[in-house]
């Protein structure tokens, strides 16, 4: 960040505590720290918490599923995130929003924070734009279907803990 957000003046590197040299707004009197995007990632469960509903987006992997995720928008909680991007890509209700523990996706540079959450009904009316497909699978049998090492196979193991 080179200019102020707020008033467009020059920013200078100044200390900030333990911070180390942060850009400052000597106009504005305020430090910006890096901004970088915020994702949620969420293992849904269906109500008995026997399955775990999975995704097939060709545009992130043709050979394995992946978890509902997307970008938390401003003015937005992580909590009402999970329950947006749920209805968007999968047309369920959710309940229940639980953070469960954050990941750093290198590739985009997002901080990704996992939750689970419980379907209120289990039928699909699935995105156009965002989901190739969606199913049920055992939570036994959701780890084998996720990308060997991905966030979301880590978040998954995760959330299979907490659950028993």
């Amino acid at each position: 960040m080179k200019y102020c957000p707020a008033c467009a003046a020059p920013l200078i590197l100044k200390p900030c505590a333990d911070e180390g040299d942060v850009p400052f707004c000597e106009n504005c009197q305020k430090f910006y720290f890096d901004l970088f995007p915020v994702c949620v990632l969420a293992v849904l469960f269906s109500a008995d918490k026997k399955r775990v509903c999975l995704l097939q987006q060709n545009h992130v992997h043709r050979n394995y599923r992946v978890l509902t995720a997307g970008y938390v928008k401003k003015g937005e909680t992580m909590e009402q995130t999970v329950v947006r991007e749920i209805l968007e890509e999968t047309g369920m209700c959710a309940v229940d929003a639980k953070y469960v523990a954050s990941f750093f996706h290198e590739k985009s540079g997002a901080l990704m924070a996992g939750f689970t959450a419980i379907a209120v009904d289990e039928t699909f009316h699935l995105s156009s734009l965002e989901v190739d497909g969606a199913e049920w699978v055992r939570a036994s049998e959701a780890h084998a279907c996720l990308r060997p090492g991905s966030i979301g196979q880590k978040l998954l193991e995760k959330a299979l803990k907490l659950k028993e």
